[in-house]
Formats: C-alpha cells, sequence, structure tokens
C-alpha cells in the first residue's frame, strides 16, 4: 500500500539500498521532509521527504551518493530509501550523528565566542574548521548555496557540521544537479549569476567569509553599516548598497558593533587583508566595480589555520603583512608586502592566526547586545 504522507511512516516498513528496514520514531522535522530513526541502525537516520518534493529530489540525491566528500562532519546520503512494495522514492539513509549538545552558527556565536567568554584561539579555531568544510565540499566539485547558518551546527568544543546538504549543488560527472535556495543575510550582492557551479561557488566564499566575520567579531555582521551614505532597511538592502565600514571612508560601523580601533586591534592583519578582499564592491554598481570582480574574493584555503605554528614564535602576527597607509580610507589598493598565496603556504603565515596584533583581550568589550540584529531580513 502506497503511503503519502510522511507523517504516517513510524512502523512502517521501506526498503533501504534493497534491504527491508523498519521506521522508528521521528527524531526532526523541516520544510522538506521528516528525519526517523531505524530499527536495527543505531548508527543511520533517514530522511522521508513529504510527497510534493520526491521527484525532483530523487535523482539529485542518487547523484549525491556516489559523490560523496567522505568527511564525518559533512552529513550526506549513503543510500536510496524506497517504498517497501511500491519501490518509489522516499528519501535517503545518512550517518546519525548526536547533535543535541551543538547550536547552529549564529546562536553559537552570541553564546560561545563572544570576545570576553572566549579565547582568540578557539574562534580561530571555529572559523578554520568552517573552512575546512566548505574547502572539501568544493574540491568534490559541489558548492553550499543555502549557506545558512541553521544548517551549520557547532558543538562545544568547536567541531562544525554540515546538515541539509541535499539543497547543495551537485556534480556527477558532466550533470549539474541545481537549487534555488539562499539566505539573504549571507548572499553576496551580485547574487549567483546563472546560477551554475563557478557562480554558486564564487558566492560560497562570500559567505564564508561572513560567518567568519561573525566568529571573530562577537556576532556582528560586516554590512550593519552607519553614516550619511549607509542603508538602513532589511539585510539583503544593506548588503546590497553599504560598504564594508572597517575600510571605506564615509561609513562607519553601528555604536552596537566593535569600533574601528577595536577591529584593527582584535583582528590579525592577515585577516584584515582577507576581509578587505572579500567585500568588495563588486555587484554594488559602482564605479569601481567593473574591475573589482567577484573573483578577487579570497580562495577558501586562504581561511584555513593549520594548528603547528611555524617556529612557535609567540610574537610573528606583527611581521605578518604590513601595515596599510591608510586602512579606512575609500581606497582598495593591496597592500605593497602582503604575502601571496604560494608564500602562505611556504611561509606558514597561517600559523599566525593565533597571534593577536596587540592588546589584552579580556579587557575588551563591546557595547550592547547585539541579538537586536540578528532577524533584520
Amino acid at each position: 500500500m502506497r503511503i503519502s504522507n510522511s507523517a504516517d511512516f513510524k512502523g512502517k516498513k521501506v526498503m533501504i539500498g534493497g534491504e527491508r528496514a523498519t521506521i522508528s520514531e521521528e527524531l526532526d522535522s523541516g520544510t522538506e521532509g521528516v528525519v526517523y530513526k531505524i530499527e536495527g541502525y543505531d548508527d543511520y537516520v533517514i530522511k522521508i521527504f513529504y510527497e510534493d518534493r520526491r521527484n525532483r529530489k530523487a535523482d539529485k540525491i542518487q547523484a549525491m551518493i556516489p559523490n560523496n566528500p567522505n568527511h564525518d562532519a559533512i552529513i550526506w546520503p549513503e543510500k536510496i530509501v524506497s517504498e517497501y512494495d511500491m519501490g518509489e522514492f522516499l528519501g535517503y539513509m545518512m550517518p546519525f550523528k548526536n547533535l543535541n549538545s551543538a547550536k547552529n552558527a549564529l546562536h553559537y556565536t552570541l553564546t560561545a565566542l563572544k570576545w570576553e567568554q572566549s579565547e582568540k584561539q578557539h574562534r580561530h579555531r571555529v572559523a578554520s574548521n568552517l573552512a575546512t568544510m566548505v574547502k572539501e565540499i568544493h574540491e568534490e566539485g559541489h558548492a553550499i548555496g543555502d549557506f545558512n547558518h541553521d544548517n551549520i551546527l557547532i558543538d562545544p568544543n568547536g567541531q562544525v557540521t554540515l546538515i541539509d546538504c541535499d539543497g547543495y549543488h551537485i556534480t556527477d560527472g558532466s550533470d549539474l544537479y541545481q537549487d534555488d535556495t539562499y539566505y539573504p543575510r549571507y548572499s553576496p550582492p551580485e547574487g549567483r549569476g546563472e546560477n551554475t557551479l563557478s557562480d554558486v561557488q564564487a558566492a560560497d566564499r562570500f559567505c564564508l567569509g561572513v560567518h567568519i566575520f561573525q566568529f571573530l567579531m562577537n556576532g556582528y555582521h560586516p554590512y550593519l553599516a552607519q553614516g550619511n551614505e549607509a542603508k538602513d532597511g532589511n539585510m539583503e538592502d544593506k548588503i546590497a548598497h553599504n560598504k564594508f565600514p572597517y575600510v571605506y571612508s564615509n561609513y562607519q560601523p553601528i555604536d552596537e558593533a566593535p569600533s574601528i580601533e577595536q577591529y584593527e586591534e582584535k583582528i590579525p592583519k592577515y585577516l584584515q587583508k582577507l576581509f578587505k578582499q572579500c567585500f568588495i564592491q563588486a555587484g554594488k554598481g559602482t564605479p569601481n566595480s567593473d574591475v573589482e570582480e567577484k573573483s578577487s574574493r579570497p580562495e577558501i584555503s586562504r581561511w584555513i589555520r593549520p594548528y603547528k605554528q611555524k617556529n612557535n614564535s609567540a610574537d610573528s602576527n606583527e611581521d605578518t603583512a604590513q601595515e596599510d597607509g591608510d586602512q579606512h580610507s575609500d581606497t582598495e589598493s593591496e597592500e605593497k608586502n602582503s604575502p601571496t598565496g604560494s608564500e602562505i603556504e611556504e611561509n606558514g603565515i597561517f600559523s599566525n592566526w593565533e597571534n593577536e596584533a596587540s592588546g589584552d583581550e579580556d579587557d575588551d568589550t563591546v557595547g550592547k547586545d547585539p541579538f537586536g540584529h540578528w532577524d533584520e531580513f
């Protein structure tokens, strides 16, 4: 007998990769389906799509299975789940990971990564962990696209897990399985072009920069700006019209956010350079946007910090990159003595993530609690 509603599946038999199984209790539900336990499968769960989603998901899930990044922190489909008697596609089986203590990326940032309650090494480790996951996905030939903080779960140790991966852009040989879902808070101002794989991977580079900025800057979004030219409205409007206030003149961070002085003190110079490259004016219709292409945003690997420090130097950050002559200016010229990608790999510059330029971190605080800004979409 055919079952049309995924809510009816508890206690029903299904086929998992050609083997019969019985569905146990419901664990969670979302906009596209329901996640269940399976009798006799302690290390796996299944996701059953709602009926109106199944036809458009079937081929994509089938393509995902052999194109797995094979990382235990990326929850990926492993087997097809189908109806027991009719053989129709229902969903997929995936590894079970106990994430009861994990929080979504934004919630974790606001409750565990503020300056006064966390060590800088921990904040940087979380950022590096997320970048590593994105790099794995891109190297497998996929893209995230829907870079929603709800799909990034972080446990108390700072370990990152990516969920709801069936919303990604997937390649299988010459075939591309697209998805139109995006989250305005993390969408680049130029959008996603023709929604090709390269377009979405380019958008991922912007999204990753926003997440990392939030991890390191008390949860504040990089486009929360004020000034005569600043745009108010929802977050999509702010991204589309505001300039990055820690670099461009005529813009200032909002009063509740860390000041420019705190930014320059707290963020290592090399990361300041990466943020400057990430939050360029591409897609905003400004005179410079023709030359400031989105392709100049940092590659994913440049955000990844290895845990072993070169020469065990505790003070090497000050030598990482030269100061800008005018950090808060309206020009986007690169620092003359900033390291190239090859120099980074050869000289271990990423090791300097652990070293702040100056200051005692525990003495710094910011004004108001930023919770009021998180739903500005």
